[in-house]
């Protein structure tokens, strides 16, 4: 009865838990969800789960998507226009303490020349995969373009 215990991973873990086998297979199923959460203290050693976990979020990414489509320019005017529009769409939600779908979705209905989402509040669609949008330079727009 002086016999210290011996400790090891799993009774540390799992210290009420009787049968061996049952304890690496509780060991074996936490292992994976640990590495997961964990920060990579080598970038190489944890390469793997990193590139497991951007593939997983590539392919479940999903965005709600609002537009706004004015007329095609090719003049410094047209999109001197456009970015005037976006300051102003800014300053509203500033100034007023609005919401920026409400400030977004009511410049849509008045500014967007795109007659179906006008109406909608120019919007394409609510949590869409990647892929959705007909347009390739939308779709990049909607899941690659830094917020």
């Amino acid at each position: 009865s002086g016999r210290k215990k011996n400790m090891t991973v799993s009774n540390y873990f799992f210290p009420k838990v009787a049968s061996a086998s049952t304890k690496r297979y509780q060991l074996f199923c936490i292992l994976p969800i640990i590495l997961f959460y964990v920060q990579p203290t080598s970038v190489i050693a944890f390469a793997p789960f990193d590139k497991v976990r951007r593939d997983f979020l590539a392919l479940t990414r999903k965005a709600t998507t609002r537009h706004i489509l004015l007329p095609k320019s090719t003049s410094a005017g047209g999109y001197e226009a456009a970015l005037l529009l976006k300051q102003k769409i800014r300053n509203k939600v500033n100034d007023r303490n609005a919401f920026v779908v409400d400030v977004f979705s009511s410049a849509a209905k008045r500014f967007s020349i795109d007659a179906e989402t006008a109406e909608r509040g120019g919007l394409l669609g609510e949590m869409v995969p990647q892929g959705y949008c007909i347009c390739p330079e939308l779709d990049r727009a909607c899941f690659e373009v830094p917020l």
